[in-house]
């Protein structure tokens, strides 16, 4: 709607309240006194010279020529964009569209500006709605991509998860009694007694170390070689004697064998 100087001046103070309508009563008749007279650039330039001083100005501009997107979405960077594109005035003039896209467009993160920049939009509204499209389709496709991956490895497992029943075995193996090493049974050299050991031996009873008898040690022992202790035969020792005995076994039932398929 176009409207003319006096109109935009009383469309404008009509919205102020409290102090600020205080304070143009009291400056109206001042400026309509004046060369000026009230005219929309003349109202506008002593409102903002009162609520809107050059320093702020200064630092609202400052801002916004260091504004990023950053960790910002593209709806609230546009948002913060437009709330401090109005405080510099080179953007607010019709001619600036294409200096403000450019400016949008150089806050982007990469990713947006690399996606965008080639289309060389210079529509702000439009470049806007183009960086908004391009977010949410990439948010969606990696969400897409992520519940891929995640159903992949709950199909695969873990590579190090147990059996099911693995916590019970351990249970049970935990109950049941460990079996302990049993000790070797200690024989005297001397009586031939079991549970002590010669140096301890209190009994006075000769024992041959090669015949295994008593009465006599092994200078009187009447056998020329080694003794087993369990059979008396000569030729072998006691922890021998159950291979050789086994090995007896083994030619016997051989034998037996060997004539049952001969015959």
């Amino acid at each position: 709607m176009q409207c003319i100087e006096a109109q935009m001046v009383h469309f404008g103070t009509h919205m102020l309240a409290e102090e600020a309508d205080d304070w143009w009563v009291s400056t109206r008749p001042l400026l309509e006194n004046g060369v000026e007279g009230v005219t929309w650039a003349v109202f506008r330039r002593e409102f903002l010279s009162k609520y809107f001083p050059e320093d702020v100005r200064g630092k609202k501009e400052i801002e916004l020529l260091e504004l990023k997107q950053g960790d910002m979405s593209v709806t609230e960077y546009a948002t913060k964009f437009v709330e401090l594109v109005k405080f510099y005035l080179h953007y607010n003039v019709e001619t600036a569209e294409f200096s403000k896209c450019i400016k949008f467009e150089n806050g982007l993160r990469a990713e947006i500006k690399w996606a965008i920049g080639y289309q060389k939009i210079r529509q702000f509204s439009e470049l806007v709605s183009s960086c908004k499209i391009y977010e949410e389709d990439t948010i969606a496709r990696y969400k897409i991509m992520n519940e891929r991956k995640s159903k992949q490895q709950q199909s695969r497992g873990k590579p190090y998860s147990a059996p099911a029943d693995k916590g019970k075995q351990r249970v049970n193996d935990e109950s049941k009694p460990r079996k302990r090493d049993t000790p070797a049974e200690i024989v005297c050299f001397r009586c031939g007694e079991k549970s002590h050991k010669s140096n301890t031996c209190s009994r006075d009873v000769k024992r041959c170390f090669r015949c295994g008898k008593k009465g006599h040690t092994i200078a009187d022992c009447k056998h020329d070689d080694i003794v087993c202790f369990n059979y008396g035969e000569e030729g072998y020792t006691s922890p021998q004697c159950n291979a050789l005995f086994l090995l007896f076994i083994y030619f016997i039932e051989f034998s037996v064998f060997r004539h049952i398929l001969f015959e």
